[in-house]
Formats: structure tokens, C-alpha cells, sequence
């Protein structure tokens, strides 16, 4: 039963290692997508760029909830996490 558990507990740490990976892809694809200029001096984003990254913000944010449920699951009693 213990090794039982110990297999689904892998499974699903590889399953939000890979939602993790996926974030990242999305965040970089996504930021490559709205061509925003950090070196410009203007203080605010154009026209173009501020929907763009609110777009991107959204997509993040919900990816991260997603992400976030999944990591309580991992962590919330199982025994091969430790409690720092």
C-alpha cells in the first residue's frame, strides 16, 4: 500500500513539474508575442502592448492557480514532503 501511494504521489509530482514547465513556455511565448520595450524611457505601455500584457497576466495568473491547486494536493499529507 505504501509503495502504491508513493507511485501516485510521483505521478502527480511529475504531472505539476510539467504544469510548472508549461507555465514558463506560455509566459515566454506569450511576452515574445507582445513586443513590449523595457528599455524605453516612456514610463507607461502603448496602445498595443497594455492589452497584450494584461492578456499575458490573465493567462499567467490562471495557469498559477491551476499550478498552485495541484501543488496543496501534492504536499497536503503525504509523507515523502517534509515540513520545513
Amino acid at each position: 500500500m505504501k509503495n502504491a501511494q508513493y507511485v501516485k504521489d510521483s505521478q502527480r509530482y511529475e504531472s505539476v513539474k510539467f504544469q510548472a514547465k508549461m507555465e514558463l513556455s506560455l509566459i515566454e511565448s506569450c511576452m515574445g508575442k507582445c513586443a513590449v520595450n523595457f528599455n524605453d524611457s516612456a514610463s507607461k505601455l502603448d496602445g498595443s502592448e497594455e492589452p497584450c500584457m494584461k492578456k499575458c497576466f490573465n493567462k499567467f495568473f490562471d495557469s498559477n492557480l491551476v499550478i498552485d491547486k495541484e501543488l496543496t494536493l501534492y504536499t497536503h499529507g503525504n509523507p515523502y514532503v517534509w515540513d520545513n
